[in-house]
């Protein structure tokens, strides 16, 4: 398969023998990157805030130089990363990509599993993060197969919990908001891929049909209101 070497004059310069990224087919891997101002090769200043924000402009120089954006990346771990700071414990993550609503609003009740790699869990105490509760067919799916694992325990965190009425599709040992039955973007929850940069959690204001968004969540009035900030 042939390769790409990818160079982008809005991101730092590789080092040594590296370069900034090189495309294999339609995968971009990217190196490492440090939050290095390209029009001043200094560190950025301030905190980790801006630090952050330096390298994922760095990263979006680079897609866009491969004819990509940052909508290309597809999988992102914000409440997992806010939870894993609070916690003053040592722990061990491994990922799993689980999904069911594809690019709809609605579960298609097909709930695909995907690790990102596999821990030993046999005789371990697990917490299972997720962002959303909604059918519950996801949890149950995770938890099936986990079980398959024999970890010495397994509990369940949500950061929401969408409230139709009567007891919980999947039982889970810790909510952190309850929401309407509606859907919600934001905070790394997702409309086809979109949207999970927003920096709070809002309800997506539907079209006439109720099928799609009627505007891109960046223009506010995307937006009927915001849950969580």
């Amino acid at each position: 398969m042939p390769r790409e070497v990818i160079f982008a004059a809005g991101a730092p310069q590789a080092i040594g023998p590296y370069s900034q990224a090189i495309k294999v087919g339609n995968l971009v891997f990217v190196s490492g990157q440090i939050p290095l101002d390209p029009t001043t090769g200094q560190l950025a200043a301030g905190g980790i805030e801006e630090q952050t924000r330096r390298v994922l402009l760095n990263i979006r120089a680079i897609l866009e130089a491969a004819g990509l954006s940052l909508k290309d990346v597809v999988r992102t771990t914000v409440f997992l990363a806010d939870l894993a700071r609070a916690i003053q414990l040592p722990l061990t993550v491994e990922f799993v990509s689980a999904a069911s609503y594809g690019r709809g609003t609605r579960s298609s009740g097909v709930v695909h599993l995907r690790r990102e790699g596999e821990l030993p869990v046999t005789g371990r105490h697990v917490l299972v993060v997720d962002t959303i509760l909604d059918t519950g067919l996801t949890l149950r799916a995770l938890d099936a197969a986990l079980r398959e694992r024999q970890p010495a325990s397994v509990r369940y965190c949500v950061l929401l919990y969408k409230d139709r009425g009567g007891p919980p599709p999947f039982p889970v040992d810790y909510i952190g908001f309850t929401i309407p039955d509606q859907f919600v973007v934001g905070y790394g929850l997702d409309y086809a891929e979109r949207y999970r940069n927003l920096p709070y959690v809002g309800l997506l204001r539907a079209s006439a049909s109720g099928a799609a968004p009627a505007a891109d969540p960046a223009d506010p009035g995307a937006l009927s209101r915001q849950l969580v900030h």
